[in-house]
């Protein structure tokens, strides 16, 4: 099982993006990256964002996936080291990528982890770095 723990804010929107279309905002470009990093590896989406604790805000993560053919498949627990503690509880998990633009979202994990600029957001270039790093090793 490959997953892929995914932040919102600074990953599939960014600054400008959120000033000028509001604090829900999420990129249908950005969505559209993720949707072929998901497609490409056959990656499960795992909810890491603040997005994941406010039914509201929940929603719309669950629509703009659902509108490239994406679902969220579990949410990390609301505690000190979620991934972790996630990955510990899920043992059939192979290889992961954390989604994030905050810095410490990967201590102790920089080897999946791919940090977002928040003034930008998800890139092409950092959609393919997660797609060769959840395939490394796969048969071709």
């Amino acid at each position: 099982m490959k997953v892929v723990f995914l932040d919102i804010d600074g990953a599939l929107n960014n600054f400008g993006l959120t000033r000028r279309n509001g604090l829900d905002y999420i990129d249908e470009p950005m969505v559209g990256l993720l949707g072929g990093v998901v497609k490409r590896t056959g990656g499960d989406i795992v909810l890491s964002s603040f997005w994941r604790l406010d039914p509201r805000d929940r929603s719309l993560v669950d629509s703009a996936l659902k509108r490239h053919g994406m679902f969220v498949s579990d949410r990390t627990p609301s505690m000190p080291g979620p991934r972790s503690k996630w990955l510990r509880e899920n043992p059939e998990v192979v290889r992961y990528a954390i989604i994030d633009d905050d810095e410490d979202a990967g201590v102790g994990m920089a080897h999946s982890f791919f940090r977002t600029d928040p003034e930008m957001g998800m890139t092409a270039r950092t959609a393919e770095m997660i797609v060769s790093h959840l395939n490394w090793g796969d048969d071709d």
